[in-house]
Order: structure tokens, then sequence, then C-alpha cells
């Protein structure tokens, strides 16, 4: 249920409001500022409930609502490497000598497919994400000098291609993507050699912030990607101590929440290998792969760990790697 409300009059106040929980009244003008978009906008729904509660708390007269309606917006979220568009995941490759190519997929057949422009060798795929926010996933490099680069895609077409932001070098290498602010724009997330890990918000092939986020915690954690653990709409930052011990980090933008390790270590032959929401309740869990290559998954609650365990009725065997 949402916890702001907008009041008809310049009057109320929560007691007004028996039965319910303890309100917070935004009054709309004459008397007031609050509007439906003020209170309501940037929120984050999470398959939440919504209630429309109406009150003629004037004594002695009688009255009905006769019609309300209500306008939303919302932002959508692009499936993984769904590159036209469609719902469909695709297929985003790269060849030993640099040139990318896309198959548009859906279900298991692809329906397109193509090679764009060779960048080089030296340019690396990093990975692929909603940057400028049109629904299609776009391409995120990085060259072997440190430069990030990105490729805005509409399908197999390129919108446009070049470096972005100032290169950060070598020691900075990308770990991945999110959106770590909840502006509908993709985000670059990094880590330098040194342990520290970092942040670039983006907008498109503009970086609208950039550097380094918490404290360092030291090379023996290494960033394994990220999630939303906390369904609060923002990505976190999911860790893999070299002892084994998993943790993460409940981001704000570029400002840490909670950090700490997550759940009892499971030593060091399981290896994180990413973030899903595999019990589809709003909150992303992770995947381990053990040496012998046995998958496993523990579902997640923000840092708690709700259950955990082997997936799959057997382990198809070390030379299988799980990539995502």
């Amino acid at each position: 249920m949402p916890t702001d409300w907008t009041d008809a009059t310049g009057v109320e106040t929560g007691a007004y409001w028996t039965g319910l929980p303890a309100l917070t009244i935004n009054h709309p003008g004459p008397t007031g500022g609050a509007t439906f978009a003020g209170a309501f906008g940037g929120a984050w729904l999470d398959r939440s409930t919504w209630q429309l509660w109406v009150t003629d708390d004037v004594p002695y007269d009688g009255g009905s609502l006769r019609y309300w309606s209500i306008v939303m917006g919302y932002q959508h979220i692009v499936k993984p490497n769904d590159f036209d568009g469609n719902e469909f995941s695709d297929f985003l490759w790269q060849n030993s000598d640099g040139t990318p190519a896309i198959w548009t997929m859906s279900g298991f057949t692809a329906v397109s497919g193509g090679a764009a422009v060779n960048p080089g060798p030296g340019w690396h795929v990093k990975g692929a994400a909603d940057f400028d926010a049109d629904g299609h996933a776009d391409i995120l490099w990085q060259n072997l000098d440190g430069t990030p680069g990105i490729w805005l895609m509409n399908g197999l077409s390129v919108l446009a291609a070049g470096p972005v932001g100032i290169n950060p070098g070598p020691a900075w290498q990308i770990k991945g993507t999110g959106d770590f602010n909840f502006d509908g724009h993709a985000d670059i997330l990094w880590q330098n050699l040194d342990g520290t890990p970092g942040i670039w918000l983006m907008n498109g092939m503009t970086a609208l912030a950039a550097g380094p986020v918490g404290t360092n915690p030291g090379t023996s954690w290494q960033v394994r990607g990220s999630g939303d653990f906390n369904s609060d709409g923002k990505s976190d930052i999911l860790w893999q101590n070299a002892d084994g011990t998993p943790g993460i980090w409940l981001m704000n933008g570029m400002t840490v929440l909670a950090q700490g390790p997550v759940g009892t270590n499971p030593g060091t032959a399981w290896h994180v290998k990413g973030s899903g929401d595999y019990n589809g309740d709003g909150y992303s869990d992770i995947l381990f792969q053990h040496d012998s290559g046995l998958p496993g998954i523990w579902l997640m609650n923000g840092m708690s760990v709700i259950t955990t365990g082997p997936v799959g009725s057997s382990s198809p065997g070390s030379d299988w790697h799980l990539i995502g």
C-alpha cells in the first residue's frame, strides 16, 4: 500500500482517517502544493496493491464520488540482451579478431543476424544494457588501455558509437552494468586492481557522475556482478572473497546503504557466477557453481539467505562452466 497520500482539502489530518495506519497528508492547492506525481513520482511499485480511500467528514450532508482516473507513466526494464525490443533476449557475439555480431532471437529461432564494423582486437565486449532508455540493449566495450566505449543500438543498427568519459586507465576493469540510481539508464560497474569498486552513473554516452564507492575492501574481495537484492529498483553490488565468502553491498546510486558478508561461507570450491530472480519474488538471488560442475542457488531477501542448495538432478561435469 502507498505510504504517501494526497488529501482533497487543506484542513485534513490523519486523525480523520479511522482504521488506517498513520498517514502523511500531502495537501494540494490552493492551500498546499502537493500533486499525485509529487507524492508518488519515482516510486518502485514492486507488485504493490494500490487502494483509493474516500471519506466524507463534513456532518449533516451526503456525497458521492462520481468518477476518478489516473494516468501513469512507467519505465520499461529491458530484458537481458534484447536488442530489437521484441521482449526476447538475443545473442551477442564477438570474434577473436574483434568483430561483434548479434543474432536477434525468438525462442530457439534466430530471426536475423549480422556483424557490425570491427573496432579491432583491442576492444572487448563487456556486456549489454540499455544506456539511452530507448527499450533496446546497447553494447558496452573496454579497450586494453582502459578506455570504456558504448555502441547505442537499435536491433542490428549502430545509432552512435564511441568512447565515453575519461579513460581511468587499465587498472580499472569493467565488472558489469546495473541501474544504480533508478533513472532507467544503465550504469557501469568497475573495480580497480587494488580492490576499490567504482560506479559511473550514465545517461546514454554521458557520464553524469563517476568515482569510487564505499571503502576499499581489499584485493581478496572481487566484484562478481550486480542485482537488485532488496527490491528497491536500484542495483546492488555482488561480491565474493578469496576464501569463498559471498557478500552484498546494498546501494542507492553511489551511496552504500548496507554492506557485509551474507550466509555461511560455502568454501573455496563454490564460485559466485552471477545473480538472477529464480523464484520470481522480485529479489535477486545468487548463482553458484562448484568445482565439480554442480550448480547451486541461494534464494535471497536483501542480505538474508532464505534457502540454499544445488539445482538439477546431476552435475553436468567440470567441463561445463556457468556463464550467466
